[in-house]
């Protein structure tokens, strides 16, 4: 089989070339989207090495201005909770109020079982007069023991005192007292964000977005 063209050109005539020519006949999707900035990766894709002295470690330059920055920095965010310190204690403190009766409460409600009285309330209307028989007796039982372990946790408290004031030093007091406020405190906060009562210094009430006037 020739590879030679079918049509040869005649004798003293030059051929012409022939080119495509776009006729527009198809739709481009792309042209209606507008242009969108393109992401281009300069890194090699070797791994990056962290330098074993730090930029700003390397000369007393640099290691003075970091000092600097970082002095105030840390100086401006102290001012800041210091001013507002007041007001954080004062919330603090009612969170350890609200903590307290949240605690004194949680300990009647797991005393007396709440619930129990439902039940045995059903059981009566239902006619079921041995299940009401029985919740009852065993709820008793349930609160005798409850309350027994409560009396000898509030007599061990009691003791402890007791030796406190008689053998602790006062920064013992002190100590404890500071213990006491902290996880009364967060018992009460964490109940008061339960319910959506509660925000962090600096943020709006009710959600966790910085306000304009936090620190940065």
């Amino acid at each position: 089989m020739s590879s030679e063209p079918i049509d040869r050109p005649a004798e003293g005539r030059t051929p012409v070339p022939l080119r495509a020519v776009d006729t527009q006949t198809e739709v481009r999707l792309d042209e209606a989207k507008a242009a969108a900035p393109s992401y281009v990766d300069l890194t090699s894709g070797e791994a990056q090495r962290k330098p074993i002295i730090p930029e700003h470690w390397r000369d007393r330059e640099a290691r003075r201005q970091h000092v600097k920055l970082a002095l105030a920095r840390h100086g401006h965010r102290a001012a800041y909770h210091g001013v507002r310190s007041p007001s954080y204690f004062a919330r603090a403190l009612g969170f350890a109020i609200w903590g307290v009766i949240i605690t004194i409460k949680r300990l009647i409600s797991w005393w007396h079982i709440p619930g129990t009285t439902k039940l045995e309330w059903e059981a009566a209307a239902n006619g079921l007069l041995n299940e009401h028989l029985r919740l009852h007796k065993q709820g008793k039982e349930t609160r005798r023991a409850r309350g027994t372990i409560l009396a000898l946790c509030l007599a061990g408290l009691a003791a402890a005192a007791m030796a406190m004031w008689v053998f602790a030093p006062w920064w013992a007091w002190a100590l404890a007292a500071v213990i006491l406020f902290v996880l009364f405190a967060l018992a009460g906060r964490s109940r008061a964000a339960y319910t959506g009562k509660a925000s962090r210094p600096g943020t709006a009430p009710g959600s966790g977005r910085a306000t304009r006037g936090g620190p940065r």
